[in-house]
């Protein structure tokens, strides 16, 4: 019974340290503009941008406040290095698209 207990202890602790060995961190801060004037209350989005079957994880979302000021900061745990992408949902003087254009940096 001993030995069960002590092979689960193990088992939990490295699955633990190797959860906090793979993650990582993205941030990112920024001022958004649409021509001489601030984009307030903008959504924004950072991603690790997966390829293949696995979707896109995402990291942190938010608005920009009323000088077009934003930031954002997430992690997530990958094995291999992360891709951060940043995609911005926007209607910067496009008065014919109801739906927002989406940017992705």
């Amino acid at each position: 019974m001993y030995l069960i207990i002590s092979f689960l202890i193990i088992v939990l602790s490295l699955l633990t340290w190797a959860d906090t060995l793979f993650t990582q961190s993205a941030g990112v801060k920024g001022i958004l503009m649409c021509g001489d004037r601030p984009l307030s209350n903008t959504k924004v989005k950072l991603y690790d941008d997966d390829s293949g079957p696995d979707l896109d994880d995402l990291l942190a979302e938010g608005t920009t406040d009323s000088m077009g000021q934003f930031l954002l900061y997430g992690h997530t745990s990958e094995i291999m290095t992360i891709d951060p992408k940043l995609n911005i949902y926007h209607d910067c003087d496009d008065s014919i698209t109801v739906d927002p254009l989406i940017i992705s940096c």
